[in-house]
């Protein structure tokens, strides 16, 4: 019979504790003498798992960065009101920095990191659709060039100084569906081609650039699969996600991204949802749903493989925000114990 070393080439390490990064191991066998066991490190499928809730229950918020440095701002709470509070994430907890200089919610949020990203857009109370943009470069907002439309519930993609917004909620009431869609160069906004449907309540890709990006879902009137596909250029439409929605978020790229959470009507009834979409660049597939079903979370942060859904709305009825916060990954490593029976 073959020994481990003869199979697998190598010795089996003894450990003191489990190795630090389990990616880098994955299939590798070793002792564990803190705790007198033998461990293996398995790779499993994606899952949502619960993270560090957010200071304060909002819905509507707009963030940007990653899943260890985020910016979590603005947005709704209950009472209606709208905040211009601002939080980073490091990974482990949140820390209050400086405000936004306009409490709004329903902005759209780009930027790579948690350091410098921009916000545009957005809706104050009382109602009234937003044209401010606003920069932050990792100590304090500062107001930047005003979009053409004003807009809420946009989509936004790209860094400070390559950003492209697109949809949203406009000024007619009832509210429509805008199909403009602008380009920040870093000092002004252009506007471009717009998008084949007019739509609002976000669904995007955020972690996109503005010349790459998607328009997932959205409404109204009816709530849409549509997608669609920027490729510097113009719009085309691409494969549907499964399941029409609204007010979903998204993270990740053209070629590879993840949206979930959400809003249906069935019946005449809002329901939030917990389903995740994962895009391979040609098509969606349905993978892990979330553990708290959710509407209007935080404009996303991170990528197809590690992201965040930040607080959210979690009930049919409006005055539900929550602070929960679940994070993404994909796949999921872990060091297992070896049993015998």
């Amino acid at each position: 019979m073959g020994t481990y070393k003869g199979i697998q080439g190598f010795m089996v390490e003894n450990l003191a504790s489990d190795p630090g990064t389990l990616s880098e191991v994955v299939g590798k066998l070793w002792y564990n003498s803190g705790s007198n066991v033998w461990k293996v490190c398995k790779e499993s499928t994606a899952a949502w798992a619960s993270g560090t809730n957010v200071p304060v229950a909002t819905t509507r918020a707009v963030g940007f960065g990653s899943t260890t440095g985020a910016m979590f701002a603005t947005g709704q709470l209950v009472p209606l009101a709208d905040t211009s509070e601002s939080y980073i994430f490091n990974g482990t907890a949140w820390t209050d920095v400086a405000n936004v200089n306009l409490a709004r919610r329903g902005a759209a949020g780009m930027g790579a990191s948690s350091t410098s990203g921009i916000i545009a857009g957005g809706l104050t109370t009382p109602a009234a659709h937003v044209v401010k943009t606003e920069i932050w470069n990792g100590e304090s907002w500062a107001e930047a060039a005003d979009l053409n439309t004003g807009r809420s519930g946009n989509n936004g993609a790209g860094i400070v100084t390559a950003a492209i917004t697109f949809g949203g909620e406009g000024t007619p009431n009832p509210p429509t569906g805008l199909d403009q869609t602008e380009i920040y160069n870093g000092t002004s906004w252009t506007d471009v081609n717009t998008l084949n449907q007019g739509r609002m309540e976000f669904g995007s890709a955020n972690a996109g650039t503005t010349t790459a990006t998607l328009c997932i879902g959205g409404t109204p009137p009816q709530f849409y699969d549509l997608t669609e596909e920027w490729n510097g250029t113009a719009w085309t439409e691409v494969n549907d996600i499964n399941t029409a929605r609204a007010n979903l978020v998204g993270a990740g790229t053209v070629t590879s991204c993840i949206v979930y959470a959400g809003k249906t009507r069935p019946g005449g009834t809002v329901t939030p949802m917990a389903l995740t979409e994962s895009w391979n660049g040609t098509s969606w597939t349905e993978v892990a749903d979330l553990a708290t079903a959710r509407k209007d979370p935080c404009q996303s942060n991170g990528t197809s493989t590690a992201a965040l859904a930040l607080a959210g709305d979690d009930l049919p009825a409006p005055g539900t925000n929550i602070v929960n916060v679940e994070e993404w990954s994909d796949p999921v490593y872990a060091a297992a114990t070896v049993t015998t029976s």
